[in-house]
């Protein structure tokens, strides 16, 4: 990774963070979602994102009994 996360941010971050438009923030989640190192990624998503996911989904179904 070349670019660290702090200089891509600060590439796009615009003069009042308050407006940061929806479609400026997407790129920039996207680009620094591009520049994580794959396994970095993967053991982001099974130790955050899964656990996250199956709590939503738990709840939703103790929801509906």
């Amino acid at each position: 990774m070349t670019e660290t996360v702090e200089e891509v941010i600060r590439e796009g971050e615009p003069t009042a963070p308050a407006t940061v438009q929806q479609a400026d923030m997407d790129a920039l989640v996207a680009r620094v979602v591009a520049k994580i190192n794959p396994d970095v990624l993967q053991r982001v998503t099974q130790e955050i994102l899964k656990p996250v996911i199956e709590a939503l989904i738990k709840d939703e179904l103790a929801s509906k009994r």
